[in-house]
């Protein structure tokens, strides 16, 4: 069979079935969108995540690459294995008005700081978050919609006094 008898071929094949490759063709291109568009695909970013201190008023602020719906924020001691401990701090989404848990309000942030409550979230616990110490290694983990990390860092002593 030559390339002139199989172009023939599905040419006879395309003239009996012509509605039946049209719709072969709308549900491949109905497919594509979908998976582009709502499978979350696209929305798939490996997250930066990077923090500063300010020790004169006891502050540790994250920054995040870009604006993200957090699902899940938590710190996690590193113990000398290098296994995380339980949270020290967790956060999840809060109920939303109304009542209905199905329904999360995922607020898109970049920034926040620890120990204080972001917008549309909650602690897991009702204890107070305990104050990081120094030269603890610790683990940030975030979940969020479209990504996920995790952040070692530690609490570096002050450097200076600021008057």
């Amino acid at each position: 069979m030559n390339l002139r008898t199989t172009l023939r071929t599905v040419q006879d094949w395309y003239e009996h079935n012509a509605r039946a490759a049209k719709l072969i063709g709308v549900v491949a291109v109905m497919a594509i969108i979908w998976v582009w568009f709502f499978s979350g695909v696209r929305d798939h970013h490996e997250m930066i995540v990077f923090h500063r201190q300010d020790n004169s008023r006891n502050l540790l602020v994250f920054n995040l690459d870009m604006k993200y719906q957090l699902k899940l924020v938590e710190i996690c001691e590193i113990d000398e294995d290098g296994k995380t401990m339980d949270p020290l701090w967790r956060l999840k989404p809060g109920m939303p008005e109304g009542g209905n848990p199905e329904r999360e309000v995922l607020v898109p942030i970049n920034t926040f700081r620890y120990p204080q409550r972001i917008r549309g979230m909650v602690h897991d616990t009702e204890d107070k978050p305990p104050k990081l110490k120094i030269g603890v290694p610790y683990r940030l983990l975030i979940v969020a919609k479209g990504g996920r990390a995790e952040y070692d860092f530690e609490i570096k002593p002050p450097t200076g006094n600021r008057n």
